[in-house]
């Protein structure tokens, strides 16, 4: 995929995959209060407009995902440009019926920003037989071959702060204990405990506590019918059929109903039994038995061996996503001075902020599935989840706003100041997590200062682009305080 000379296939996956990434970013973004502007509109087909737009938007990535998996060529529909062109001329008769309206070029914004999404709808199969070796077109190396690098990688997990490193460590303390136990006892059928322990056993305790349900469930049901077969499967063929269709459904179920899947091996392991001879009556309680020990194992190296809420760190986990998207509004400010292209650097920037804000995504998510241990946690936890999302959709209004910056020269003063006023607010959200309030004050203060000259600059200039600035600037500033209080109140909490 990174060589000079790509097949035609991958060509076009990896048009269609920079593709879905501008998608995504326009997706993300946010230009106005939309609850506000949704009340203000609420008596204009404006808001009908945009919601078909979006409506035939979504409607044709549903039917690209369909091309993809059918292996056919997507077709773009043209109710999309209709939708484009009705919304835009409401939009101008709002204009002139609203003249001077403080809301008009957020709207213009935003219709441009739903625009730029049917571009790259309307362009997915365009220039696929080209080659383009330039950095639009390049994928980041991960640098991953290489004995070095291999190292290297495994070295940056080799610390208890990685999940990765903690439950492998836990497998194999669990194979050890497991085997260990089935050799003391000389266990004829012990494997079952080492396979379901390594089964339930999940990198967390939730996913852990919900598949150990699902497991015991699943074999105590599976043993009662089994237990039952070998009378309505008195001959050989019957049995093989049983065997077919278990084995069948169980694959089936696999990752989607660990409870299912359960119930039709533990079906099938039993009729297997008594295919080869075996006296399955025998073996029924202990396959429970073993389930249950099993079961207990895993329950219990997620319970005592580093467990999750040791590593849960609320504060660091948003103190990292809000330092992530000032790095992400950096990458933006320097492709707003000197033009946007979608380069490696640009993108690797850019999905690292949206990793971060799902790892953060992850954590509140794995807290509240533990409502009696992380209780007193979850309303910082969903506060600082909805301020993360919030600036990262402000950030990537100005991302979807690089192709169409314009450096004028009657705006050369404006611009000057914007950009001062955004590398501070890039850095004050990288010491979110400072302890130190005058410090922060003091920055924030001097931030608000350039806020109301920039404001009086684009009120003086009546120019779009300004008023697009400015407002972006003004949201995203908004959210430093509360990000910050989100941050200190999580950390007062651990």
């Amino acid at each position: 995929m990174r060589g000079q000379h790509r097949h035609p296939r991958t060509s076009r996956m990896l048009r269609y995959y920079f593709a879905a990434q501008d998608i995504h970013e326009r997706a993300s973004s946010s230009h106005v209060q939309y609850q506000t502007m949704a009340e203000k509109l609420k008596n204009s087909d404006l808001i009908y407009r945009y919601q078909r737009l979006l409506e035939l938007q979504a409607q044709a990535c549903r039917n690209i995902a369909a091309s993809l998996r059918d292996n056919q060529t997507y077709v773009y529909d043209e109710r999309l440009a209709r939708a484009n062109k009705g919304l835009k001329q409401s939009i101008e008769h709002y204009a002139a019926t609203h003249p001077g309206g403080v809301d008009v070029h957020a709207l213009q914004r935003l219709a441009a920003n739903l625009r730029g999404v049917n571009y790259q709808l309307s362009h997915l199969e365009s220039g696929l037989d080209q080659e383009h070796d330039s950095e639009a077109t390049r994928i980041a190396n991960a640098e991953t071959s290489g004995l070095t690098n291999i190292i290297r990688s495994i070295r940056r997990q080799l610390t208890l702060e990685s999940a990765t490193f903690r439950h492998a460590v836990r497998m194999a303390a669990i194979t050890l204990v497991c085997c260990t136990a089935v050799e003391a006892f000389d266990l004829s059928l012990g494997y079952w405990i080492l396979l379901t322990a390594l089964f339930v056993c999940q990198p967390n305790y939730s996913a852990t506590q919900n598949r150990l349900k699902q497991r015991i469930i699943g074999t105590v049901l599976g043993v009662f019918v089994g237990s039952l077969l070998p009378y309505f499967t008195p001959s050989l063929e019957t049995k093989l059929m049983v065997v077919i269709l278990a084995t069948t459904l169980f694959y089936f179920f696999r990752t989607n109903k660990y409870s299912f899947s359960t119930f039709f091996i533990t079906i099938q392991a039993i009729t297997c039994f008594t295919i080869s001879g075996m006296d399955a009556t025998a073996s029924l309680p202990w396959r429970v038995v073993d389930t249950v020990i099993g079961c207990a194992l895993a329950w219990a190296a997620v319970s005592y061996l580093w467990p999750d809420w040791h590593y849960l760190a609320l504060n660091q986990t948003g103190a990292k996503a809000i330092k992530s998207e000032a790095g992400y509004l950096r990458s933006i400010l320097n492709q707003l001075q000197n033009g946007g292209i979608d380069d490696v650097g640009y993108r690797t920037t850019r999905r690292r902020a949206h990793e971060s804000a799902a790892a953060l995504s992850s954590t509140v998510s794995d807290m509240s599935s533990e409502p009696d241990k992380y209780g007193d946690k979850l309303q910082a936890g969903f506060s600082l989840l909805k301020i993360n999302y919030s600036m990262m959709g402000y950030i990537s209004a100005l991302g979807a706003y690089r192709s169409q910056m314009k450096q004028d020269e009657n705006e050369a003063e404006f611009l000057h100041l914007f950009f001062v006023a955004a590398y501070r607010l890039a850095d004050l959200l990288e010491q979110a997590d400072n302890p130190n309030e005058e410090t922060f004050q003091q920055q924030y203060d001097s931030l608000q200062q350039q806020l109301d000259q920039l404001q009086e600059l684009a009120a003086d200039g009546h120019n779009e682009q300004s008023s697009v600035l400015w407002q972006q600037l003004v949201m995203m500033a908004n959210l430093l305080k509360p990000s910050r209080a989100a941050i200190q109140t999580a950390e007062a909490q651990a």
